[in-house]
C-alpha cells in the first residue's frame, strides 16, 4: 500500500448512472420475459417488480455501502479510493448535490411517499364504505358455492379466506385487505356464470390470497409512485399486474383442473355490459374488468388445456441470474469506491 492516501468522497447519488441502469433493466426484463418466460407468470411478476424497485434499491444500498466501507488507509480502502480517483471520476455518473438540493430531494421523496399512502388509504376507505353491507356467502342463497369449492379443490394449500357477497350491480370478484385479505363477489356474477366457471373465479381470487398479492401490490405501488418520473416504472407496473393475474389463473387451474371454465369466465366478465358506477379498486385485485381484452390470459388457459409439460428450468435459472446481475449493476459504482 502506497503513502498517497486518498479520502473517500462523501455519499452522493449517481443519478445519470441510476437512470441508465433503470432503462437497461426495463429493456432486459421485457425482452427476457417475452422470450423465455411465457409459461412462468410468477417469475415475470417478480422480474417486473425488480425493474420498478431497482433505482431505490441501488441508491439505498449505495448509502449503506458508503457507511460500511473500510477506511482508506486499509488495503481494500486504498484500492477502492484509487479505483474511484483513476477510473470512476472520469465517467460522468456522479451527481454532487448541494445541501439545499439534498434537502429538496429528500423532501420530494417524503412528499411522494405521503401522497401514495394517502391515495391508497383514501381508496381503501371509499371501497370499505361501499362494502359495509357485505354478507358472508354462507349466509346467502349462494351458500352452496362454498361447499362446492371445498369439494372441487384438490389438497388446498391454504385456508379458505372469507368470501362475502356485496351489493354491486356489476359482475365482479375481487380481493382486498393487506393483512386480512377477503374475497368479494356480486350477485350479478353468479347470474352470469355457470357453477364450474364460478368455482374457477373463486379459486383465482383464492390464489391472490395465497400469494399475498394485496400486500405485494401495495409495496410495489409505493416504489412506483416514488420513481414516477421513470416511464419504465409505470409500464413495468402494468406488466406486473397482468403477469400476476396470469400466475393466479395458473394456480386456480392447479386447484380445479378446469382451464377452459376459467377461460369462459374471463370472456363473459370482460364482455359484460354494465350501466352502474364501479366501486374504486385502488386497494383491490379484481378478477377481470368489463371492457378489458384478456387475450393473453385466455391463450394461457388454452395452452394449459392442450399442453402437458413443466416450465424450463434453464429459463428459471436465467431469470434469477438476470435479477442478480441487475442488482449488482445497480450498486457497482458504490462497490468500486464511488
Amino acid at each position: 500500500m502506497g503513502t498517497d492516501i486518498i479520502p473517500y468522497d462523501p455519499y452522493h447519488p449517481h443519478l445519470g448512472y441510476t437512470l441508465a441502469v433503470s432503462i437497461l433493466a426495463w429493456v432486459c426484463v421485457v425482452v427476457y420475459c417475452q422470450l423465455a418466460l411465457k409459461r412462468q407468470a410468477w417469475l415475470r411478476t417478480l422480474l417486473y417488480a425488480v425493474a420498478i424497485g431497482l433505482p431505490i434499491f441501488g441508491e439505498l444500498t449505495a448509502y449503506v455501502i458508503d457507511r460500511l466501507r473500510p477506511a482508506p488507509d486499509t488495503p481494500i480502502g486504498y484500492l477502492l479510493t484509487h479505483i474511484h480517483a483513476n477510473v470512476i471520476q472520469r465517467i460522468p455518473i456522479d451527481s454532487f448535490l448541494s445541501p439545499t438540493m439534498i434537502a429538496i430531494a429528500i423532501g420530494a421523496i417524503v412528499l411522494l411517499t405521503t401522497i401514495s399512502l394517502v391515495r391508497f388509504l383514501y381508496g381503501t376507505r371509499q371501497l370499505n364504505r361501499g362494502l359495509r353491507g357485505a354478507i358472508p356467502l354462507e349466509q346467502t342463497e349462494y351458500a352452496d358455492a362454498v361447499a362446492m369449492l371445498s369439494q372441487t379443490v384438490d389438497a388446498p394449500a391454504a385456508e379458505l379466506p372469507p368470501i362475502l357477497l356485496c351489493d354491486v350491480a356489476a359482475p365482479m370478484a375481487f380481493t382486498t385487505g393487506i393483512f386480512r385479505p377477503r374475497v368479494y363477489v356480486t350477485p350479478a356474477l353468479f347470474e352470469l356464470l355457470t357453477a364450474d366457471e364460478m368455482i374457477a373465479v373463486l379459486c383465482h381470487e383464492w390464489a391472490h390470497v395465497q400469494r399475498r398479492d394485496t400486500l405485494w401490490n401495495w409495496l410495489i405501488r409505493l416504489l412506483r409512485d416514488v420513481v414516477w418520473f421513470l416511464p419504465g416504472s409505470h409500464l413495468a407496473w402494468q406488466s406486473m399486474v397482468a403477469s400476476q393475474d396470469e400466475a393466479c389463473d395458473a394456480l386456480a387451474v392447479q386447484m380445479t383442473h378446469q382451464p377452459l371454465a376459467l377461460a369462459r369466465a374471463l370472456v363473459k366478465v370482460a364482455g359484460a355490459k354494465i350501466d352502474t358506477a364501479m366501486p374504486p379498486l385502488v386497494a383491490a385485485s379484481p378478477f377481470a374488468l368489463t371492457g378489458a381484452t384478456p387475450r393473453e390470459r385466455v391463450a394461457q388457459m388454452i395452452r394449459l388445456h392442450e399442453e402437458d409439460g413443466r416450465p424450463s428450468r434453464i429459463a428459471t435459472i436465467g431469470a434469477f441470474v438476470l435479477m442478480s446481475f441487475l442488482s449488482v449493476l445497480a450498486v457497482l459504482p458504490a462497490l468500486l469506491g464511488s
